[in-house]
């Protein structure tokens, strides 16, 4: 399993402690990778996790729209988005015959049957949430845990590929226009093309922590970390952009930031079909996040 620890969202923690609170007490956050039932020869997954990891960069996840198994007296937890395809190629890969791979989705548990027995009540309260969390996944966990233990971690192995450039990207509209910037064209990488406001995670950074400062040191603003909403995770080979929107922010909008962008400009959705994008993968995205022309 991957386990989130650090990375949890916070309404992930709040709702699994109220909903479930010895699962909670006894079981961190977590995504599973592989399931008991599918693990017929123990030490032919360990090697097969040991290999695949040192291939595998860490990744980014999304979380999303919460579910539920027979109106939650089976279960709810949060549909997880696997923006890169890292989680299921690492299904894939453990997972090799003659292990049995079942088709499960990737998910994170808020009640378990188990331990739970307010999973219809929860679930009562919850079908019309969705968390628009992010995550990063950045090591595997061998774990067992008993009926009458906490989770025990037997094996860690981190993932040691190559990691993507991480960056975030912040999507502000208002008045059915949307803030874009144009690269400064003295800059080395994507000159002249306009983009988000944004820019690389520093490490140690979560992508909201990033989102925060980035707006801070390019428009001059200040954002609240918990009001951030995630849009969508775009992928383009070394690179990974994160994007997020602010309904509010405080302070007036400048490019406090001149050797990043020569200038910013309010973009309605006629001026976006003109322009020439460091990501064409943003158009769409745009173009959804404004109401039609």
């Amino acid at each position: 399993m991957f386990l989130l620890d650090e990375d949890a969202p916070a309404e992930l923690v709040r709702l699994r402690e109220r909903w479930d609170p010895s699962m909670a007490a006894r079981v961190p956050p977590h995504v599973t990778l592989a399931y008991p039932e599918e693990t017929s020869d123990e030490r032919l997954l360990l090697q097969r996790a040991a290999a695949v990891a040192r291939d595998i960069s860490p990744f980014t996840i999304t979380l999303g729209p919460l579910a539920a198994k027979d109106g939650g007296r089976g279960g709810v937890c949060v549909s997880v988005g696997d923006p890169t395809g890292s989680w299921s190629h690492m299904r894939a890969q453990l997972l090799r015959p003659p292990l049995l791979r079942l088709e499960v989705s990737a998910h994170a548990t808020i009640v378990h049957p188990r331990t739970s027995n307010r999973g219809a009540e929860a679930w009562g309260e919850l079908s019309t949430r969705e968390l628009g969390e992010v995550a990063m996944l950045r090591e595997v966990c061998f774990t067992e845990t008993s009926a009458h233990s906490d989770l025990c971690v037997l094996e860690r192995f981190a993932l040691e590929g190559r990691e993507r450039r991480c960056c975030v990207g912040l999507l502000l509209v208002e008045a059915n226009r949307c803030l874009m910037a144009l690269r400064n064209p003295a800059r080395k990488r994507y000159p002249n093309v306009w983009d988000l406001p944004g820019g690389h995670m520093e490490p140690g950074e979560s992508h909201r922590t990033s989102t925060v400062r980035e707006a801070r040191e390019e428009l001059g603003i200040e954002l609240e970390p918990s009001t951030l909403r995630h849009v969508a995770t775009l992928v383009a080979g070394a690179y990974e952009l994160t994007v997020f929107s602010a309904a509010h922010w405080h302070g007036a909008i400048s490019n406090a930031a001149p050797m990043e962008h020569a200038m910013l400009r309010w973009v309605g959705p006629s001026e976006l079909e003109s322009l020439e994008l460091a990501d064409p993968a943003l158009r769409p995205l745009l173009t959804s996040a404004l109401d039609s022309p």
